[in-house]
């Protein structure tokens, strides 16, 4: 059985604005993970977008949500046996993208597989902090200046 892609619009929790944050979607044997995108849109443009009707703008965020899809296939079509672990090594290599919520969500999912509940509550809190000292933050931001900026941030 091959795993499946798709883009889909996370309703689970409302980031600001009511917007809720567009993800990859890979299932694979009944599980499900997600994966950030850039993207955060309301229902209503979430719904604009997949319209018959779509802007300049819509038809760009139409492309790009695409482009992920189509990567994703690609690196799954190339994997001999699939595994999710495997799968985000591969997606991600050297990918200026991928950012850090997703990445510590990643992480918490696995420590809360492993039954590691306080660890996991732990990193839960540190990607809450990050995430409200900056909205969107990719690994390449991540440098000495950044670092004494949210030190000073949380003192």
């Amino acid at each position: 059985m091959k795993p499946t892609t798709a883009i889909v619009l996370d309703t689970r929790r409302a980031i600001k604005d009511n917007k809720f944050p567009v993800k990859l979607r890979v299932t694979y044997l009944r599980k499900r993970k997600y994966y950030g995108t850039q993207y955060k849109l309301t229902s209503e443009e979430w719904a604009r977008v997949n319209g018959a009707k779509t802007r300049a703008d819509q038809k760009e965020i139409r492309f790009n949500t695409s482009k992920i899809i189509a990567k994703a296939d690609e690196v799954i079509k190339k994997m001999e046996i699939f595994s999710f672990e495997q799968f985000e090594k591969q997606y991600f290599e050297n990918a200026g993208n991928y950012d850090v919520t997703t990445a510590f969500q990643n992480y918490i999912d696995k420590l809360t597989e492993q039954a590691r509940i306080s660890t996991a509550s732990s990193c839960r809190c540190a990607k809450k902090s990050l995430k409200k000292f900056r909205e969107g933050l990719l690994f390449q931001h991540i440098n000495p200046d950044f670092l004494k900026k949210y030190e000073a941030w949380t003192c």
